[in-house]
């Protein structure tokens, strides 16, 4: 009788384990098709979006504010006094800021707005132009020098596209 007992709890323990370890294993997998399947309809999106690099401006040296002509002429001046006293206002430039000029030069017609990554070098500029549409143009402000491989890729709904175009930056 006691043999029979542990032949059972024996048989139902194995049972148990068993399905434990089918759980686990369909946990795993189920998690692994869930991703590719993100990833590959993120990709699907981007296929199409069309982006391209015009131009590319690289950044210069760092200039001051300053005013020009007029009765306030100088650096410690405001915009606001310079031009109300007829001067030529001239804004201050960060050094190295340069600029990137993106064209969407193809339409997909589920996506009628892109977010534009701009990646300079090493750095990357996300979303630096937010929704640029269809055979749309902008501009981004970022840190360009000479030499600088500039690269560009859509940014749609928080996925994160190849880069589509790229360009050397000179001077």
């Amino acid at each position: 009788m006691k043999k029979a007992q542990s032949q059972i709890i024996t048989t139902v323990l194995i049972i148990l384990l068993v399905l434990a370890a089918i759980v686990i294993v369909w946990q795993v997998v189920q998690n692994a098709v869930t991703t590719t399947s993100e990833e590959a309809e993120g990709q699907a999106s981007c296929v199409g979006v069309g982006l391209e690099i015009t131009d590319v401006t690289v950044g210069g040296v760092a200039t001051a504010a300053s005013c020009t002509g007029g009765m306030a002429t100088g650096n410690e001046v405001d915009s606001s006094a310079c031009t109300s006293a007829g001067g030529t206002w001239t804004p201050a430039v960060a050094a190295g800021t340069g600029a990137v000029t993106v064209k969407r030069s193809a339409a997909k017609a589920d996506v009628e707005f892109v977010d534009v990554t701009v990646v300079v070098g090493d750095t990357a500029y996300p979303g630096e132009i937010s929704d640029l549409g269809v055979l749309g143009s902008d501009t981004a402000s970022v840190t360009v020098a000479d030499g600088d491989e500039v690269e560009v890729a859509a940014l749609i709904d928080g996925f994160q596209c190849e880069p589509v175009d790229s360009v050397t930056a000179s001077a």
